[in-house]
């Protein structure tokens, strides 16, 4: 046994010095231009991905007018379409050790960028039942997370090219600004957009938006697999297993659990903005943009920044700062006051900190990302951070049960926002997980 191991592990030294003399070989100016058209296509998959949030807001009137869902059941129904981001991993293990048509990322990027541009054309063009929207939605959902997974191994595969961690972190970083980007423009026109055209047409431009995922993978350059090369799938899959139960990775991936699992309000608050407070579409429109900008500040913050600070220092800071703009959308709802305003800078700058919050261990995680492992290990933290919303969302739909938050029912709402405010300062208490010792046993590998 140990034999043949050594002999897997010399045919996969065999394929990766192969592959980099294929490189090298290249003329210079040749490779420099493919790095180049490589780089876009991260970018413009990042971008698409932030345009692909267009319909959320058209999705959450859809399960509130169309279909008469209580706050409940619409936080249940999202948690079910997001359930498919907590296969992330496989997917992305898939597509490091199963190369489809010959490549890893090429072919899946097209294919799911095919099936996603379907699912909304079905949606948009036809009648279709709920039962039937949930399933097609839900095959959206597992395309959308196969091509994030495809994505997040693209744009690590990228960035490691470059020779020192701090650029290689600083493109990483870069190309994850271009998501807001995206988010913005489509937060920008989405709530306007909603008061002219009714869902469907606004599910047939989300559909014409995703197809820049499969013009981005077409033009992604990426060199063809042979299928005798690469018949080492099960040395691949026991190299993966190693890497997973590493110290450093599960104790960021459980960090990463604490930090996401905070319970969700944001689908009962899309009821009470609306039914108590007057919120038009347009307000939420106005609401998503601010969100949107304050994240792609984040973006920035996170790339210039945070790397001068350690770890556990930004994670406290920030946790806490979220937890007082919080507690601010608490005070208006248990004083009832009037101006918007308030609402709109608790809850967004809320969000905005718990989402800076996440933002070390995401660093730490593509440092620790190992190269022929990029999709499977990137995509464990992705959809680790997925699972945790995911699970916030069902948190936050028992809490609005629990406190009996029904459509005209908002007494005890501020009750309900305290007890969630308090668990939010929960990822303090566990900060030591990430210790120094995690820390520079990352560094010094990366």
């Amino acid at each position: 046994m140990k034999v043949e191991s050594n002999k897997d592990e010399n045919e996969q030294n065999k394929n990766i010095n192969e592959e980099t003399k294929f490189l090298k070989n290249k003329i210079p100016s040749q490779s420099n231009r493919i790095d180049n058209i490589n780089e876009f296509s991260g970018k413009l998959l990042n971008f698409s991905d932030g345009l692909s949030t267009f319909s959320n807001l058209a999705i959450t009137y859809y399960f509130k007018d169309n279909l008469q869902l209580s706050p409940s059941q619409s936080a249940l129904f999202q948690s079910i379409l997001s359930f498919p981001f907590i296969l992330k991993p496989l997917f992305g293990l898939i597509s490091d050790v199963y190369p489809l048509f010959g490549y890893k990322r090429k072919a899946y990027l097209i294919v799911n960028g095919i099936i996603i541009f379907s699912c909304w054309l079905i949606l948009s063009l036809f009648n279709t039942s709920a039962k039937l929207s949930i399933i097609i939605l839900l095959i959206k959902s597992f395309s959308k997370t196969f091509l994030n997974a495809c994505t997040s191994a693209v744009l690590v595969e990228i960035s490691k090219k470059r020779k020192e961690d701090e650029k290689k972190l600083e493109n990483f970083n870069t190309s994850i600004i271009f998501i807001n980007f995206g988010n913005i423009l489509s937060s920008v026109t989405r709530g306007i957009a909603l008061e002219y055209f009714p869902t469907k047409v606004m599910f047939f431009i989300t559909g014409m938006m995703s197809c820049l995922d499969i013009i981005a993978g077409i033009m992604y350059h990426e060199i063809k697999i042979n299928h005798n090369i690469n018949d080492n799938k099960l040395y691949k899959i026991k190299q993966f297993k190693e890497i997973v139960k590493q110290k450093k990775v599960i104790l960021l991936l459980i960090y990463m659990l604490i930090m996401t699992i905070v319970p969700s309000y944001y689908e009962s608050s899309f009821y009470y903005l609306t039914d108590i407070k007057g919120f038009t579409k347009r307000n939420f429109g106005q609401l998503t943009i601010l969100i949107m900008v304050l994240f792609l500040l984040n973006s920035v913050i996170n790339k210039k920044y945070l790397s001068l600070f350690k770890p556990k220092t930004v994670i406290i800071f920030t946790t806490i700062i979220a937890f007082l703009f919080s507690s601010i959308y608490n005070l208006y709802i248990y004083y009832d006051l009037k101006y918007k305003i308030f609402a709109f800078i608790g809850v967004s700058l809320y969000i905005s900190f718990k989402a800076l919050s996440v933002k070390p261990i995401f660093n730490l995680a593509f440092l620790v990302c190992p190269k022929e492992y990029e999709g499977s290990i990137m995509g464990l933290f992705y959809s680790t951070r997925d699972f945790g919303d995911t699970m916030a969302s069902l948190l936050g739909s028992y809490l609005a049960f629990f406190y009996d938050i029904q459509n005209t029912k908002y007494t005890t709402y501020s009750k309900m926002i305290l007890t969630i405010n308090l668990i939010s300062l929960l990822p303090i208490f566990f900060v030591n997980i990430i210790n120094n010792g995690i820390i520079s046993s990352i560094k010094e590998k990366s």
